[in-house]
């Protein structure tokens, strides 16, 4: 009982102090960038489960970002690389690397349905094919600044 007692302080202690991660398992590693606005319903879905998005949020790589039909959301990536979701859009983060001194640098995406503005950040300044937007159809080789991209529902 003394045991399970000094080892839930200790838990506490740490919490509070800040040096245990509680975080769930597939958020331990790092975010690759944050929630910077939110309309309605957002959320994420990962090995652990789906969570709510707020503004804030962190986003994780291989993330899987969805709106609902009132949704809106804006991402903001460590590279500044922006991602904006309009209504009932689902978009998989599948690869992310911004470690320029190591010469680690991906964007790879894929838009399943729904509308997906995209504006690049550092990652397609300094290496435009190692930014990738993948579609149903199709495999969007960055080579601008921005871009917005459209998949529809295949009912029309």
């Amino acid at each position: 009982m003394a045991v399970r007692f000094f080892a839930t302080l200790l838990l506490a202690v740490s919490v509070l102090a800040g040096t245990a991660d509680v975080r769930p398992a597939a958020a331990q590693d790092a975010a690759i960038g944050h929630v910077k606005s939110v309309k309605g319903g957002a959320s994420a879905t990962r090995a652990d489960g789906q969570v709510t998005l707020a503004i804030g949020d962190p986003v994780y790589r291989e993330d899987v970002l969805e709106t609902g039909s009132g949704g809106a959301l804006g991402v903001i990536f460590r590279d500044n690389t922006i991602l904006s979701l309009g209504p009932r859009t689902t978009v998989a983060l599948r690869d992310y690397a911004f470690e320029p001194a190591a010469e680690k640098i991906s964007f790879l995406a894929r838009i399943t349905r729904g509308t997906l503005l995209y504006v690049s950040g550092v990652i397609a300044k300094l290496s435009p094919s190692a930014v990738s937007i993948e579609t149903p159809v199709a495999t969007v080789a960055v080579r601008g600044t921005r871009f917005l991209a459209q998949v529809k529902d295949e009912g029309g």
